[in-house]
């Protein structure tokens, strides 16, 4: 499970996280995705038949068809911990991996450095 770290306004974050699995789980999403993916090809097979020689458009279509499927296709749980102390740790799952991992990290910088500086000044 990932955890986000939260200073108050966690119902605020259940919701966002909430909305982010819903919107990414929906049909329409997916069928968006395919239609995008879809004018994508077109573009690099029309671009590759009036100049195969500085055609880089297939590099793109694969580096696209990578990042999403790493970022966006694994599904995890993310867990949104209250350090004020005080609500219990509130739980969603079908998060999309690419939002939970960087929403995890940046949270934890933020919340190391914050203790950091809380140790450092506490005279």
């Amino acid at each position: 499970m990932y955890e986000i770290y939260a200073y108050g306004n966690n119902d605020s974050l259940y919701g966002i996280f909430n909305a982010i699995a819903a919107i990414m789980g929906a049909n329409s999403y997916l069928q968006a995705i395919a239609m995008v993916a879809f004018c994508g090809f077109v573009t690099a097979a029309l671009a590759y038949a009036f100049m195969p020689h500085k055609l880089i458009g297939w590099q793109w279509l694969a580096s696209v068809l990578l990042v999403y499927s790493i970022l966006f296709v694994p599904k995890v749980t993310v867990g949104i911990v209250d350090k004020l102390g005080t609500q219990p740790v509130q739980v969603v799952s079908n998060v999309p991996f690419g939002v939970a991992f960087f929403g995890n990290l940046t949270s934890t910088i933020g919340n190391t450095l914050t203790e950091v500086f809380e140790t450092a000044f506490q005279t």
